[in-house]
């Protein structure tokens, strides 16, 4: 268990899985209250409510989604600096060889399938050509299949190193809320106040 760990492992672990609560919360209100399975914005509810509102903060909640993935797949160090991310939490893990080999291969995949979902994100707030902007060329959308992808195997891989470093049981970390929380819930007061007016 945890507190069997050296106290700043201990805390190290802590922290991280905070960051990976923190990922599945903000992947569930993108897409329960934001996205439909294919991606566009849950209409006509939204668009009825705040069309902007909710565009931005659409796109809010992914790029904070794609920011803390980037974070927890850091080098173990920035120059002298340590990150809270696998990478350091693998170093210092007292865990066979194997083990960590394999669980910074799987950093490896997690971040080449970030990578493109980067590129699309960069292509979509970059491009300031006319045509673009006009609604010539269209840019990549939001892609939710390679998103919930990362979120998966990041999940995989925190209950891997939490099984092979701390003998720790399996955590759903797709359901980060407690059962009293519901993010639809939003969605039917949102519809309830466009009923009333």
């Amino acid at each position: 268990m945890v507190s069997s760990m050296p106290d700043t492992l201990a805390k190290f672990y802590v922290e991280l899985q905070g960051e990976v609560l923190k990922l599945n919360k903000h992947w569930i209100l993108l897409h329960e209250v934001l996205l439909d399975d294919f991606g566009p914005r849950k209409t006509p509810t939204l668009r009825a409510a705040d069309p902007f509102f909710f565009s931005e903060a659409m796109y809010l909640f992914h790029d904070s989604i794609l920011l803390i993935s980037t974070r927890l797949l850091d080098p173990a160090k920035d120059r002298k600096n340590e990150n809270l991310s696998f990478l350091n939490f693998i170093d210092k893990a007292t865990i066979s060889e194997s083990d960590k080999d394999g669980a910074k291969s799987r950093c490896v995949k997690i971040a080449d399938e970030l990578s493109a979902i980067r590129t699309h994100r960069n292509k979509r707030i970059g491009h300031n050509d006319l045509d673009t902007k006009i609604g010539v060329n269209s840019l990549p959308r939001l892609e939710v299949d390679e998103v919930w992808a990362v979120i998966s195997k990041i999940n995989e891989l925190m209950n891997f190193l939490a099984k092979s470093v701390l003998d720790y049981p399996y955590a759903d970390y797709s359901k980060p809320f407690n059962s009293n929380y519901d993010p639809s819930r939003l969605l039917n007061l949102i519809n309830k106040g466009l009923n009333v007016s």
